[in-house]
């Protein structure tokens, strides 16, 4: 398949951190909220941040699913169910919905890519009638073990390719700057902030933020953006690509 259109879960679809929205939705071992007010705590944050970096292993995100451990497969579905209708549909991102129904339109294929976990990621696409990839967790005879199969949080363009979910992509709707390394595929990006409004940004086609006047060389890129001018020192399109999401964000943070 070519030319879907990806879209993001958590933040994009619906104004909220799904996994661990789920957790602390029906969770409520004591030693579970410990955890949740140490992830508080700025010193562990930075922590985490440091070992994610370095062994691509977000300590924090796997704890916490620890405790599914036990559940049956069908009883995670069945919450996961639930919480769907009764948490995230009403923090739905009434922006990026409108524009999923003028993707519709168009029957452009859409992919939900994301790094929430399945149960939620296979709701939210029954819903939407389409098709997702995201983390799988670990299940021995449908019992979960608290631990994940599958990440899909860095692994995202893996992820398509063994889908058979080839580049190029129509269009890109996330608020993940993580997903930048996706963006050089893409015809056209969404930055789906959490605001009112929705930004795009790219080369080709107007945007938002588009980069323009664009000089190539071997060892870098000069473009504009508006008005100002901005220079990298790494060879490609694709790098403008990653400067324009950097930017995006600056802008919007």
């Amino acid at each position: 398949m070519r030319n879907a259109a990806l879209v993001d879960i958590c933040g994009t679809l619906f104004y909220s951190n799904t996994t661990f929205d789920f957790l602390d939705y029906y969770i409520k071992n004591p030693e579970y909220l410990r955890l949740r007010n140490r992830m508080k705590n700025i010193l562990l944050i930075k922590a985490n941040n440091i070992i994610y970096r370095i062994f691509h292993y977000d300590y924090f995100r796997a704890k916490a699913l620890s405790y599914l451990k036990g559940m049956r497969k069908d009883v995670l579905n069945e919450m996961a169910e639930e919480f769907f209708h009764n948490f995230l549909t009403p923090r739905k991102n009434k922006i990026v919905w409108d524009k999923i129904s003028e993707i519709e339109n168009k029957n452009i294929p859409i992919i939900l890519i994301s790094g929430t976990i399945s149960p939620i990621a296979e709701k939210v696409a029954e819903y939407m009638n389409c098709s997702e990839i995201s983390t799988s967790l670990e299940y021995n005879n449908d019992i979960c073990t608290g631990r994940i199969k599958k990440d899909n949080l860095r692994n995202k363009r893996k992820s398509l390719l063994q889908k058979n979910i080839y580049a190029p992509y129509s269009l890109i709707i996330t608020d993940n700057i993580a997903d930048y390394k996706l963006f050089k595929y893409a015809k056209e990006v969404i930055a789906a902030a959490t605001c009112e409004k929705i930004y795009t940004f790219g080369i080709d086609k107007p945007a938002d933020f588009r980069a323009t006047d664009i000089v190539l060389t071997k060892r870098g890129a000069t473009f504009k953006v508006g008005t100002e001018e901005y220079s990298i020192k790494m060879a490609g399109r694709f790098n403008i690509y990653n400067a324009l999401a950097a930017i995006v964000a600056a802008t919007l943070s």
